[in-house]
């Protein structure tokens, strides 16, 4: 994430005519925590390093570039993959069959931290 907020700030200089995130990862479009180290008692350790605030500052940068952005997914695109992707204007996805798009920590009973309201617009 602190990689991402980098380039953020220097694309926001360069002014692209538009900016496409794709993954470096075969078949997973993946951003933030794994939450198998969630404990059964408390989220905090999945926190820990990577609060609400700092998630919504990043992903608020992507959607004020004033240019077109682009998720191209391929693969999973789960939890934080997916939030980034909501943050960004457009997305694209493969039709591949490993292709899922979702925010499985609903089913841990957490809530998704990133998701900003701009994200749900019609």
């Amino acid at each position: 994430m602190q990689r991402l907020d980098a380039i953020l700030d220097e694309l926001s200089k360069r002014k692209p005519k538009a900016v496409i995130f794709i993954s470096g990862k075969l078949r997973i479009f993946r951003c933030g925590r794994r939450h198998q180290r969630v404990g059964k008692k408390s989220a905090m350790p999945a926190t820990a390093n990577c609060s609400r605030a700092k998630g919504n500052r990043i992903f608020a940068k992507i959607e004020r570039l004033g240019v077109p952005t682009v998720a191209a997914i391929d693969g999973a695109c789960l939890g934080g993959g997916c939030e980034l992707s909501l943050a960004c204007r457009y997305r694209v996805a493969t039709d591949h069959p490993k292709t899922q798009i979702g925010l499985p920590e609903t089913q841990l009973g957490i809530i998704p931290g990133w998701v900003r309201r701009s994200a749900c617009r019609g």
